[in-house]
């Protein structure tokens, strides 16, 4: 029956071991890797505070990024068995860069304030103003970084900053997520990137592995320790009972660690930490991205919104407990931490907007006014931190940053608008009145330094000059309106009163060498011509005058079929006629009367008295004035700017003009801004001013119409 109940406890055990609850959030998903990276930069070993049983114990071993996720100091494995739980004592206690963890010897402080300096460092310069666009002929540049042999590729993996230079074969890479803001990211110590004759301090490999107990000292073969235990039917007997006596304790929701070998269980209100049945104890842990600090009593806390350390690894702790990565700014001061959520410190990070010297405090400090080389690339932050792209000017010189903000050399470039040649220094010059090429095509820069466009005589020569500078050879071309036939040489000749093709287009150009446009009468025939030659199909209407196009493009002249003399003179005369008759305004059935009128119906009376419409005419209103505009037949819409003597206004907004919501008169003065109609306000027919009395004081639109083919000796042009 004893072996029968121990059996049962295994399986019950081994069950809880596998099983995964998600109940509570603050904990992990079985499956995570539990490990902890420790960093491999070669001057963290001495910048570390060590607890007091490191310093006792000089043979304490480092957690490995691929061993335990928690701090040991050393353990004898023999000894597990007769504990009821696992006592770690924390290597490293939660710290702020600022503080005493990260106090450093004298010496390492000099060597701090020595790597902020660089050797091509200039004295402080102005701010300069960039250009943002340019072409570039050249391939862009790239920065590229200098192989860290000292680095494992494993190290390289895990703490690079993804970039797009091709040159690079080995580079780090690092999720974007967080992290896309660097491009540029140095894991060497600034000694060994600024100083050639820097050689590293040797170092030693110390073992990786950890063990659980803090209370005995590292031995030479815990493994065989291990198989020593393991072989001892007594200890695992009292193994079996101590298993047996936990888990009486555990609650039913168990919250397993990310790689399986432990698990966090919620125990009345508190959270506490097994490895292998063992509640441990004096620890800190990381689990899905939380760290968790463990106490004396086994009670796991999860810290927020503070510093926090594993092995020679700081971590900050957000204020929902997750570790941070990328550029962050805590209390002032800005950080970067990589993928893994380590602090970095003694580094060059460049990122789009600038570049950055990591102290060894890890504080990042961003020079300003100041050129940096980096991997033989300089880079110049400006006064306000940023870096340089583009032209910018510095001392009185011009140079050209790449969009990384890397300085460019030997460079033939085009930059808004103007060319620019740059040395082997960086330096910049905007050659003027000089011929250039460009990938195989050839440009012009004029006396301003600018790219030469359109037609241009130089030299006694006309050449003609694309939009984006570029000399048009061999082929003909119309610029600015004109019709250019050029040669191979670039030499281009405008042809004049002919008809030419381009693009199987016909054109005709006039005696300029222009080409038309509109109707024009060519050899005794009209041609209808638009921006795209001579077109056919069309009926148009120019100035008045209706055109039937045909599939030539022959335009031929639509008769109106309207009598009458077309005599503006005796259209104004039947208005001033009804003022002198004192004709009053009416709006109803009596605005066609001998006596009475309102304004449309005075226009439509005056124009078939003139002779513009038929003498059965209907006497329409302001929408049908619109709708005669827009035939074009009777009269044709104008600008304001070409006012005439008899030209007709129609104010409203054509298809709610009717009523009052529109008003129509004749121009009778246009020098003297004057006109005549028939108004409510008068109660009859007026001479007014114009602003102000065609309904544009009650904000109403106003058109202007020509009547077509009209005559006039301008008879009333200065009555009143």
């Amino acid at each position: 029956m004893k072996k029968l109940n121990k059996t049962l406890l295994l399986a019950s055990t081994l069950f809880v071991s596998s099983t995964v609850s998600l109940a509570d959030k603050s904990y992990a998903d079985e499956g995570y890797d539990l490990n902890v990276e420790p960093s491999k930069s070669t001057n963290l070993d001495n910048n570390e505070t060590q607890t007091n049983n490191e310093a006792e114990n000089s043979s304490t071993t480092e957690a490995s990024e691929d061993e335990s996720s928690f701090i040991s100091d050393g353990t004898n494995e023999s000894s597990e068995t007769n504990n009821d739980s696992i006592d770690k004592t924390d290597e490293t206690t939660s710290l702020t860069p600022q503080e005493n963890t990260l106090e450093q010897q004298d010496e390492e402080s000099e060597q701090s304030k020595e790597i902020k300096e660089t050797p091509e460092v200039n004295e402080s310069l102005e701010n300069p103003e960039a250009n943002k666009d340019f072409e570039d002929e050249a391939d862009k540049d790239d920065i590229s970084k200098d192989d860290d042999k000292q680095q494992d590729k494993k190290e390289e993996d895990s703490d690079g900053i993804e970039n797009d230079y091709k040159e690079d074969e080995d580079k780090e890479t690092i999720s974007k997520e967080n992290l896309d803001d660097v491009v540029y990211y140095n894991n060497k110590n600034l000694d060994e990137i600024f100083n050639p004759n820097y050689k590293p301090a040797k170092t030693t490999n110390k073992n990786e592995n950890q063990t659980l107990d803090t209370n005995q000292n590292t031995t030479s073969d815990n493994k065989a320790d291990e198989e020593k235990s393991d072989s001892s039917n007594d200890k695992s007997k009292k193994l079996d009972d101590e298993s047996k006596e936990e888990e009486t304790k555990l609650e039913k929701t168990n919250y397993y660690s990310q790689k399986g070998t432990g698990y966090l269980v919620n125990e009345n209100g508190n959270v506490k930490y097994y490895e292998d049945n063992k509640l441990v104890k004096n620890a800190r842990i990381l689990i899905e991205d939380k760290i968790y600090d463990i106490d004396q009593n086994g009670i796991a806390t999860n810290p927020k919104s503070m510093w926090s350390s594993i092995n020679k690894n700081i971590f900050y702790l957000n204020e929902e407990g997750n570790i941070i990565r990328g550029i962050k700014e805590i209390n002032g001061s800005k950080y970067y931490f990589n993928k893994q959520g380590h602090l970095q410190r003694n580094k060059i990070i460049v990122t789009n907007k600038s570049f950055y010297n990591v102290s060894n405090d890890g504080s990042m400090i961003n020079p300003k006014n100041q050129w940096i080389n980096i991997n033989n690339r300089k880079y110049y932050n400006d006064n306000n931190g940023k870096l340089l792209k583009g032209i910018a000017t510095i001392k009185n010189k011009s140079y050209y940053f790449d969009s990384k903000g890397a300085l460019s050399t030997n460079k033939k470039l085009i930059a808004a608008d103007k060319y620019y040649l740059v040395d082997r220094n960086g330096v910049v010059k905007n050659p003027k009145n000089a011929w250039f090429s460009m990938g195989g095509k050839t440009y012009r820069s004029d006396q301003n330094g600018k790219l030469a466009k359109g037609a241009k005589t130089i030299n006694n020569n006309t050449y003609v000059f694309e939009s984006n500078g570029v000399m048009i050879q061999n082929r003909s071309v119309i610029s600015a309106g004109k019709y250019y036939r050029i040669d191979n040489r670039g030499v281009a000749t405008v042809v004049r009163n002919s008809w030419v093709n381009l693009d199987g287009k016909k054109y005709h150009t006039n005696s300029n060498g222009y080409v038309k446009e509109g109707v024009w009468k060519i050899d005794n025939q009209y041609y209808y011509f638009t921006q795209n030659g001579l077109t056919p199909n069309k009926k148009i209407t120019q100035r008045g005058v209706v055109y039937t196009v045909d599939k030539n493009g022959i335009a031929t002249k639509e008769d109106n079929n309207i009598p009458g003399s077309k005599s503006l003179d005796k259209a104004l005369e039947w208005m001033f006629n009804a003022r002198d008759r004192r004709m009053t305004y009416n709006m109803g059935a009596g605005r066609n009367s001998s006596t009475q009128a309102d304004c449309s119906s005075a226009v439509y009376r005056s124009l078939i008295y003139g002779g513009f419409l038929s003498k059965n005419a209907w006497v329409g209103n302001t929408e049908t004035l619109f709708q005669l505009g827009a035939e074009g037949k009777v009269m044709y819409e104008i600008k304001e700017n070409e006012l005439q003597y008899g030209d007709i206004f129609v104010s409203g907004r054509p298809g709610g003009s009717a009523g009052a919501a529109g008003h129509t008169g004749f121009i009778l003065n246009p020098h003297k801004d004057t006109i005549i109609h028939m108004t409510y306000s008068k109660n009859g027919v007026a001479v007014t001013p114009r602003k102000g009395y065609m309904g544009d004081s009650r904000g109403l639109p106003v058109r202007y119409y020509r009547l077509v083919g009209s005559n006039s000796s301008k008879k009333y042009l200065n009555r009143r």
